[in-house]
Protein backbone atom coordinates (compact mmCIF):
# COMPACT_ATOMS: atom_id res chain seq x y z
CA UNK A 1 0.00 0.00 0.00
CA UNK A 2 2.75 2.62 0.93
CA UNK A 3 4.80 1.57 -2.66
CA UNK A 4 1.63 2.22 -4.24
CA UNK A 5 0.96 5.70 -2.87
CA UNK A 6 4.52 6.73 -3.27
CA UNK A 7 4.11 5.25 -7.13
CA UNK A 8 1.18 7.38 -7.22
CA UNK A 9 2.73 10.46 -6.14
CA UNK A 10 5.86 10.10 -8.18
CA UNK A 11 3.51 9.37 -11.17
CA UNK A 12 1.78 12.68 -10.72
CA UNK A 13 4.31 14.78 -9.76
CA UNK A 14 6.14 14.16 -13.16
CA UNK A 15 2.76 14.59 -14.69
CA UNK A 16 1.84 18.16 -13.24
CA UNK A 17 5.48 18.99 -14.42
CA UNK A 18 5.48 17.74 -18.13
CA UNK A 19 1.63 19.34 -18.74
CA UNK A 20 1.81 23.03 -19.34
CA UNK A 21 -2.17 23.25 -18.19
CA UNK A 22 -1.65 21.70 -15.26
CA UNK A 23 1.85 23.43 -14.26
CA UNK A 24 0.07 26.73 -14.77
CA UNK A 25 -2.31 26.25 -12.64
CA UNK A 26 0.15 25.73 -10.06
CA UNK A 27 2.24 28.83 -10.81
CA UNK A 28 -0.65 31.27 -11.45
CA UNK A 29 -1.49 32.19 -7.71
CA UNK A 30 2.00 32.98 -6.87
CA UNK A 31 1.95 34.79 -10.30
CA UNK A 32 -1.46 36.58 -9.46
CA UNK A 33 0.27 37.75 -5.78
CA UNK A 34 3.32 38.83 -7.29
CA UNK A 35 0.95 41.07 -9.72
CA UNK A 36 -1.24 42.37 -6.55
CA UNK A 37 1.82 42.96 -4.56
CA UNK A 38 3.44 45.21 -7.24
CA UNK A 39 -0.03 47.32 -7.59
CA UNK A 40 -0.14 47.82 -3.88
CA UNK A 41 4.02 48.71 -3.37
CA UNK A 42 3.22 51.17 -6.91
CA UNK A 43 0.83 52.85 -4.71
CA UNK A 44 2.47 52.75 -1.74
CA UNK A 45 0.11 50.43 0.15
CA UNK A 46 -0.44 47.46 2.04
CA UNK A 47 -2.54 44.91 0.66
CA UNK A 48 -5.99 44.98 1.85
CA UNK A 49 -7.43 41.74 3.39
CA UNK A 50 -10.51 41.33 1.26
CA UNK A 51 -6.92 40.10 -1.45
CA UNK A 52 -5.07 37.93 0.99
CA UNK A 53 -8.82 37.14 1.23
CA UNK A 54 -8.77 35.87 -2.28
CA UNK A 55 -5.08 34.79 -2.86
CA UNK A 56 -5.87 31.70 -0.87
CA UNK A 57 -8.88 31.26 -2.21
CA UNK A 58 -7.44 30.73 -5.27
CA UNK A 59 -4.25 29.37 -3.92
CA UNK A 60 -6.58 26.48 -3.35
CA UNK A 61 -8.73 26.29 -6.13
CA UNK A 62 -6.05 26.23 -9.07
CA UNK A 63 -2.97 24.48 -6.94
CA UNK A 64 -5.15 21.93 -5.42
CA UNK A 65 -8.99 22.03 -7.30
CA UNK A 66 -7.63 22.45 -11.09
CA UNK A 67 -4.85 19.74 -10.72
CA UNK A 68 -7.10 16.92 -8.66
CA UNK A 69 -10.06 17.51 -11.43
CA UNK A 70 -7.35 17.94 -14.45
CA UNK A 71 -5.44 13.89 -13.11
CA UNK A 72 -8.73 12.49 -11.96
CA UNK A 73 -10.37 13.21 -15.94
CA UNK A 74 -7.51 12.25 -17.38
CA UNK A 75 -7.77 8.92 -15.77
CA UNK A 76 -11.83 8.63 -16.56
CA UNK A 77 -10.56 9.98 -20.61
CA UNK A 78 -7.75 6.81 -20.88
CA UNK A 79 -10.02 4.59 -18.75
CA UNK A 80 -7.42 3.70 -16.10
CA UNK A 81 -10.37 4.92 -13.44
CA UNK A 82 -12.76 1.99 -14.20
CA UNK A 83 -9.76 -0.01 -13.45
CA UNK A 84 -9.11 1.42 -10.06
CA UNK A 85 -12.81 1.36 -9.26
CA UNK A 86 -12.90 -2.64 -9.29
CA UNK A 87 -10.40 -2.68 -6.31
CA UNK A 88 -11.03 -0.30 -2.78
CA UNK A 89 -7.23 -0.74 -2.17
CA UNK A 90 -6.09 0.78 -5.64
CA UNK A 91 -8.86 3.54 -5.10
CA UNK A 92 -7.67 4.13 -1.80
CA UNK A 93 -3.65 4.39 -2.99
CA UNK A 94 -4.21 6.87 -5.63
CA UNK A 95 -6.51 9.25 -3.63
CA UNK A 96 -4.29 9.23 -1.20
CA UNK A 97 -0.85 9.59 -3.61
CA UNK A 98 -2.77 12.73 -5.10
CA UNK A 99 -3.96 14.00 -1.89
CA UNK A 100 -0.04 13.37 -0.39
CA UNK A 101 1.26 15.66 -3.05
CA UNK A 102 -1.36 18.02 -3.31
CA UNK A 103 -0.66 18.83 0.24
CA UNK A 104 2.90 19.42 -0.47
CA UNK A 105 2.02 21.56 -3.43
CA UNK A 106 -0.84 23.37 -2.03
CA UNK A 107 1.04 24.23 1.14
CA UNK A 108 4.28 25.18 -0.12
CA UNK A 109 2.79 27.65 -2.54
CA UNK A 110 0.32 29.57 -0.02
CA UNK A 111 3.34 30.16 1.78
CA UNK A 112 5.12 31.19 -0.79
CA UNK A 113 1.83 33.83 -1.57
CA UNK A 114 1.79 34.81 2.02
CA UNK A 115 5.56 35.56 2.52
CA UNK A 116 4.73 37.91 -0.58
CA UNK A 117 2.38 39.79 0.53
CA UNK A 118 4.17 39.79 4.10
CA UNK A 119 1.14 38.14 5.78
CA UNK A 120 2.43 34.77 7.24
CA UNK A 121 0.49 34.94 10.97
CA UNK A 122 -2.41 33.00 8.98
CA UNK A 123 0.54 30.27 9.02
CA UNK A 124 0.36 30.35 12.57
CA UNK A 125 -1.19 27.58 15.33
CA UNK A 126 -4.49 29.85 15.40
CA UNK A 127 -4.62 29.74 11.59
CA UNK A 128 -3.32 26.37 10.29
CA UNK A 129 -6.85 24.33 11.70
CA UNK A 130 -8.72 26.50 9.47
CA UNK A 131 -6.75 25.80 6.20
CA UNK A 132 -6.32 22.53 6.57
CA UNK A 133 -10.75 21.97 7.00
CA UNK A 134 -10.60 24.11 4.03
CA UNK A 135 -7.95 21.72 2.26
CA UNK A 136 -9.89 19.00 2.99
CA UNK A 137 -13.19 20.40 1.64
CA UNK A 138 -11.33 21.59 -1.81
CA UNK A 139 -9.96 18.08 -1.86
CA UNK A 140 -13.11 16.17 -1.89
CA UNK A 141 -15.32 18.86 -3.76
CA UNK A 142 -12.50 18.46 -7.10
CA UNK A 143 -12.47 15.12 -6.86
CA UNK A 144 -15.88 14.54 -6.83
CA UNK A 145 -16.20 17.20 -9.76
CA UNK A 146 -13.12 15.62 -10.97
CA UNK A 147 -14.61 12.13 -11.19
CA UNK A 148 -17.44 13.70 -13.19
CA UNK A 149 -15.58 14.62 -15.94
CA UNK A 150 -15.00 12.35 -18.99
CA UNK A 151 -12.02 14.84 -20.08
CA UNK A 152 -9.75 17.22 -19.27
CA UNK A 153 -11.54 20.07 -21.28
CA UNK A 154 -14.61 19.27 -19.47
CA UNK A 155 -13.22 19.25 -16.00
CA UNK A 156 -13.12 23.36 -17.05
CA UNK A 157 -16.53 24.04 -16.62
CA UNK A 158 -16.31 22.32 -12.77
CA UNK A 159 -13.23 24.53 -12.26
CA UNK A 160 -14.86 27.81 -13.16
CA UNK A 161 -17.43 26.89 -10.46
CA UNK A 162 -14.77 26.41 -7.71
CA UNK A 163 -12.73 29.55 -8.38
CA UNK A 164 -16.08 31.81 -8.85
CA UNK A 165 -18.16 30.26 -5.81
CA UNK A 166 -15.67 29.61 -3.53
CA UNK A 167 -12.38 30.76 -4.16
CA UNK A 168 -13.18 34.11 -5.13
CA UNK A 169 -16.34 34.79 -2.49
CA UNK A 170 -14.78 37.52 -0.72
CA UNK A 171 -15.20 39.38 -3.62
CA UNK A 172 -19.09 39.97 -2.83
CA UNK A 173 -18.11 42.56 -0.52
CA UNK A 174 -17.52 44.71 -3.65
CA UNK A 175 -20.36 43.76 -5.82
CA UNK A 176 -22.95 44.21 -2.79
CA UNK A 177 -22.73 46.58 -0.16
CA UNK A 178 -25.99 45.10 1.49
CA UNK A 179 -25.15 42.90 4.49
CA UNK A 180 -29.41 41.82 4.06
CA UNK A 181 -28.84 40.26 0.72
CA UNK A 182 -29.44 36.71 0.65
CA UNK A 183 -26.76 36.36 -2.12
CA UNK A 184 -23.69 37.99 0.29
CA UNK A 185 -25.44 36.10 2.75
CA UNK A 186 -24.63 32.75 1.08
CA UNK A 187 -21.53 33.64 0.03
CA UNK A 188 -20.48 35.28 3.45
CA UNK A 189 -21.20 30.93 4.85
CA UNK A 190 -18.71 29.77 1.93
CA UNK A 191 -15.29 28.24 3.64
CA UNK A 192 -12.79 30.91 2.15
CA UNK A 193 -14.92 33.74 3.35
CA UNK A 194 -14.39 32.47 6.95
CA UNK A 195 -10.77 33.05 7.33
CA UNK A 196 -11.79 37.05 7.26
CA UNK A 197 -13.92 36.20 10.51
CA UNK A 198 -11.41 33.92 11.97
CA UNK A 199 -8.81 36.61 11.80
CA UNK A 200 -11.56 39.17 13.14
CA UNK A 201 -11.41 36.86 16.37
CA UNK A 202 -14.36 34.51 15.62
CA UNK A 203 -12.99 30.65 16.45
CA UNK A 204 -16.39 28.48 16.88
CA UNK A 205 -19.01 29.74 13.97
CA UNK A 206 -15.98 29.65 11.39
CA UNK A 207 -14.53 26.32 12.14
CA UNK A 208 -18.61 25.24 12.71
CA UNK A 209 -19.60 26.18 8.73
CA UNK A 210 -16.05 24.64 7.76
CA UNK A 211 -16.70 21.49 9.29
CA UNK A 212 -20.33 21.46 7.93
CA UNK A 213 -18.85 22.36 4.44
CA UNK A 214 -16.09 19.53 4.71
CA UNK A 215 -19.19 17.17 5.73
CA UNK A 216 -21.14 18.16 2.58
CA UNK A 217 -18.22 17.53 0.25
CA UNK A 218 -17.29 14.16 1.61
CA UNK A 219 -20.92 13.06 1.41
CA UNK A 220 -20.59 14.84 -2.12
CA UNK A 221 -17.44 12.83 -3.08
CA UNK A 222 -18.72 9.64 -1.73
CA UNK A 223 -21.79 9.85 -3.78
CA UNK A 224 -19.97 10.17 -7.24
CA UNK A 225 -17.44 7.42 -6.76
CA UNK A 226 -20.83 5.04 -5.93
CA UNK A 227 -22.36 6.40 -8.71
CA UNK A 228 -19.02 5.58 -10.96
CA UNK A 229 -18.49 2.56 -9.04
CA UNK A 230 -22.41 0.75 -9.32
CA UNK A 231 -22.34 -0.13 -12.98
CA UNK A 232 -18.80 -2.19 -12.66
Amino acid sequence: MGNKIIAVFKMNAKEILLNMSMLTSVLLPVLMTLMFRQIDMVEGQTVPFIIINVIVGITFASALGAIVMGLLAEENEYGTMDHMLTSKKEMAANMMGKALLLFVITFVILGINLIIIGYTEMLTFGGIPSLLLIWLFFFFISAGFGMLSNSVASSSLFIMIILFVFAMAPYIELLIDDRTNMLRQFFELTPVYQVKFIEEGAVAVPHLILTVWLIVSFIFFLAIFSRKAKPL
